[in-house]
């Protein structure tokens, strides 16, 4: 069987692309999978299969298609509809990212997983409906979607229940996704809720104030990323703040962060409005970019602290001394500038320092991550000790 208007490419009862499009200048192609093509059964839309047809504007796919692959119809703007098959159980990664004008999609009963991001940046998207079977769904599937208020789930679902149109698991533990397209300056986390989920509030452009109760123990990466957060207090039991949890979050000119954090990883309040922190003398350790392209001013850092990673305070422009409490047996800040204990190695030469030219002194073995990127410096001279620049 053929369709009408394509000619599929298939391999291994995938669809990987067409090899041509009948009367292309019509700019309205309305594709139908079907099950059998040149005597193969068609169980996989293969990896970016379908990626950039722009004027593809609706896909029904048969029920023989289990699979929906990476990218698959990645950028088909014009793309409104999509019926899906009665037993896919995966939609992948980036899968339907960048389908501006696709508006609502019901998500069949057999389907088990989404991936990152798949339904990223489908802007038209006003309405998602989850089916009985899905326990799984990715990190940002469906982030600057920035018309999608409410997110429904079949109430035989197992996995998750809607509250008020926000995605929670099915015990109400954990808040998994507050869509990006709900509107209103505050909201209240409700009492019990234990966990946050990864990139929950992500790319949300209405929110300035999330209150967080004591009750949550445990926040993950990305939750708040890209939003208007203009301020927060982080719960008294969280121990780790994660990966890019605070990335992008440009408004945020005030976080608590309490005394029993341990850990604040990569990039986790990088590029926010932060102007002044105090770090907790819990905190064992400080990421790889945890605190770059903030506008802070000062920093102190803590005497429980062991590890920093590369460029934690790269491109702090205000930044113009780094300093660490007395009793810290893992730093020393020479004049400002950070080094480890031994005083082999310098860690961070603040961004904001002022003056063009610096001399690393001799002693100095190794210049780590970082340590210079975003500073005012035109010249620097090293030392005849150095073995290693990071």
């Amino acid at each position: 069987m053929r369709n009408k208007h394509h000619q599929f490419k298939t391999e291994k009862n995938r669809v990987i692309g067409l090899y041509d499009v009948y009367d292309y200048n019509t700019h309205d192609w309305n594709c139908i999978i079907p099950p059998f093509y040149n005597g193969e059964e068609i169980k996989v839309i293969g990896e970016r299969a379908f990626d950039s047809y722009y004027y593809l504007k609706s896909i029904v796919l048969s029920d023989s298609i289990i699979d929906i692959e990476e990218e698959a119809f990645y950028l088909c703007e014009e793309l409104e509809s999509i019926k899906f098959g009665s037993n896919l159980k995966h939609i992948g990664d980036y899968a339907f990212m960048c389908c501006s004008s696709l508006k609502s999609i019901t998500l069949p009963d057999s389907l088990e997983s989404i991936g990152d991001e798949a339904f990223n940046n489908c802007s038209a998207l006003s309405s998602v409906t989850l089916g009985k079977n899905i326990s799984s769904i990715g990190l940002n599937a469906f982030a600057r979607c920035s018309k999608l208020k409410n997110i429904s789930v079949s109430g035989e679902n197992k996995y998750f229940s809607s509250r008020d149109g926000i995605l929670y698991n099915k015990e109400g533990t954990e808040i998994v996704i507050y869509p990006p397209g709900r509107k209103g300056s505050k909201f209240i986390i409700p009492d019990g809720v234990t966990s946050i989920g990864k990139g929950c509030f992500s790319t949300n452009e209405y929110l300035r104030q999330v209150i967080v109760p004591n009750s949550v123990s445990r926040i993950g990466e990305s939750a708040f990323s890209d939003c208007n957060i203009n301020s927060i207090t982080l719960p008294d039991n969280l121990e780790v703040i994660e990966k890019d949890t605070f990335l992008y979050c440009f408004e945020l000119k005030s976080i608590r962060i309490p005394k029993t954090v341990k850990e604040i990883k990569d990039e986790a309040l990088s590029q926010t409005g932060l102007e002044h922190i105090k770090l907790p003398q819990s905190l064992l350790s400080l990421g790889y970019n945890a605190l770059a392209r903030t506008p802070i001013s000062s920093i102190t850092l803590p005497a429980s602290l062991r590890s920093i990673g590369g460029g934690a305070f790269s491109f702090c422009g205000n930044l113009k001394s780094i300093e660490v409490s007395k009793d810290t047996e893992h730093f020393v800040s020479i004049d400002g500038v950070l080094f480890d204990k031994t005083g082999e190695k310098l860690l961070c030469y603040p961004s904001g320092r002022d003056g063009k030219e610096y001399k690393v002194m001799e002693g100095i073995e190794e210049i780590g991550d970082g340590a210079f990127q975003g500073s005012k410096l035109e010249r620097i001279i090293l030392p005849s000790s150095l073995k290693r620049i990071g």
